[in-house]
């Protein structure tokens, strides 16, 4: 499976990514390569415009930005916690993205 163009994240984004969207959690978790359009949405959120500075830091740094959490459903991935991360993604044209889960 391709894999996005820059580094994997570091562990300690990994498990702030984690603490984020389940408070308390300390378990495994299993890091994927996410096709970017091809993700559902646990819930509708209304996005803004301000994530400009977003969007530069996925063309700039994206290794730098902590993945975001997804939960398998289906046969694909829903998006958990990170829907700002995930949309500024999309606006940067991304195709890949990585995503973390626990197990």
């Amino acid at each position: 499976m391709p894999e996005p163009r820059y580094a994997r994240p570091s562990r300690s984004l990994i498990k702030e990514s984690l603490s984020d969207a389940y408070p308390g959690q300390s378990g495994e978790y299993e890091l994927v390569a996410l096709r970017v359009g091809r993700l559902q949405r646990a819930e509708d959120i209304e996005l803004d415009d301000t994530q400009e500075s977003l969007v530069r830091a996925w063309k700039n740094t994206p290794h730098l930005i902590s993945p975001i959490v997804v939960e398998p459903q289906g046969g694909s991935y829903v998006i958990v916690d990170g829907y700002h991360r995930y949309d500024a993604a999309i606006r940067a044209g991304m195709d890949w993205i990585w995503g973390v889960m626990a197990t």
